[in-house]
């Protein structure tokens, strides 16, 4: 194992004229911490197939256990090169005292850093460091800065940011929001400035690949981390109302606090549609990917979703989505007709329900039309170039 502080050598070979060299630093990159971790190895592999040099700073975390990597050196993860931390005293906030000597020893090695996450220790020993060595940065919320989520353990959230992440956000040279709603919301709750929009991206499959749901009975689909916000009680209450008269199923594919997973497994139990209610578990790869492109529509409805990346999956294989207004892409989605958005809490999900299960035809439309949003407004080439753009605003900004 390396020592904490080595010098990054072998992760940058020759640099392209133009190339940038971009550090992204993220508590954790275990796949159970879901799109977060995804989405920043996405990110990573695409800038650099743009001739980009990349690198990941991160913790080893992984629930309570820890991945089996290297420290203190790159090594190869999921194509990108990064450099591994062990996580001390808990999982809350992902404490790795390895990361600031390292910082130190090597930010001079970089154009740029791209912050992930804000109530972290990566985020504020991160921040604190770009700070004291000039070094623009760029910090990604991943919708902590809602207010929603500042309602969450508040007395410390406060105590953090008066402890040094408030400096850490206003002394970024963009807060990267991937939702307008997200922007305007942090924007209101904090009195931040210097945002920009540029939303997650997904694969699109080849429009050869993508065909018409066949599966017999027809689900709707719920993936994502089992979590009390998702409102998953409500939702399991509501298909089983809506389809007393039909053969139609719910998969809930995910994982969580075994506590929380009991519980909705009892609730499925004691429904009206026992038998037709399928908890999948953790599901990747082609297990994941054959549910999303066979379900009849993917429901989302939540207490706070800045974004919503599974969502966006299923749209991009032209499967309708059915959100509420806690979903910060819904005002997109209605906009393109692709899929429902309740649009009050309040509202009878059931009868929803029932008008997306009732008509082929008017899924299939709405998907169409969800696939195309998706080409649109969330594909990697869109995606990549927003980012390239930030970053050389940042720099011209900062007079680099």
């Amino acid at each position: 194992m390396a020592r904490a502080g080595r010098p990054i050598r072998a992760a940058f070979g020759q640099m392209d004229t133009g190339a940038l060299r971009i550090l992204h630093v993220i508590p954790a990159v275990a796949a159970r911490y879901g799109g977060p971790s995804e989405m920043v190895t996405g990110i990573c592999r695409q800038l650099a197939a743009h001739g980009h040099q990349v690198c990941i700073l991160t913790s080893d975390a992984d629930g309570p256990e820890t991945l089996n990597v290297a420290h203190g050196e790159p090594v190869n993860h999921q194509g990108v090169p990064t450099v591994f931390f062990p996580r001390r005293y808990g999982e809350a906030y992902k404490i790795t005292p390895g990361l600031g000597p390292w910082l130190r020893a090597n930010l001079s090695r970089f154009d740029i850093v791209h912050l992930h996450a804000v109530f972290s220790w990566s985020t504020l020993v991160g921040g604190r460091a770009c700070l004291t060595a000039g070094l623009p940065y760029v910090v990604r919320p991943l919708g902590s800065l809602d207010p929603w989520s500042l309602t969450r353990k508040p007395v410390l959230k406060r105590l953090l940011l008066r402890a040094g992440l408030l400096r850490v956000l206003r002394g970024a040279r963009a807060l990267h929001y991937t939702s307008v709603l997200e922007q305007e919301t942090a924007e209101r709750a904090l009195g931040l400035a210097n945002g920009r929009v540029i939303a997650n991206a997904v694969d699109v499959p080849d429009p050869r690949a993508v065909n018409k749901v066949t599966a017999d009975p027809p689900y709707l689909l719920s993936l994502g981390r089992l979590h009390p916000k998702k409102q998953l009680e409500r939702v399991i209450t509501a298909f089983a109302e809506a389809t007393v008269d039909s053969h139609a199923e719910l998969v809930v594919a995910g994982d969580g606090e075994a506590e929380y997973r009991d519980t909705l497994e009892a609730l499925a139990a004691s429904s009206a549609a026992a038998g037709r209610i399928r908890f999948a578990g953790w599901v990747d790869g082609a297990e994941k990917d054959a549910l999303l492109a066979d379900c009849a529509a993917f429901v989302l409805i939540s207490d706070n979703e800045n974004f919503g990346i599974a969502a966006v999956e299923a749209m991009a294989r032209a499967r309708p989505v059915l959100v509420n207004r806690g979903v910060y892409l819904y005002p997109d989605i209605s906009r393109a007709g692709a899929g429902w958005v309740l649009d009050d809490d309040d509202a009878d999900l059931a009868t929803l329900m029932r008008e997306v299960l009732s008509s082929n035809a008017k899924r299939d439309a709405r998907g169409a039309n969800a696939r195309t949003l998706v080409e649109r407004e969330y594909a990697w080439p869109v995606v990549t170039g927003a980012l390239e753009a930030l970053y050389r605003d940042c720099l011209a900004d900062a007079g680099l």
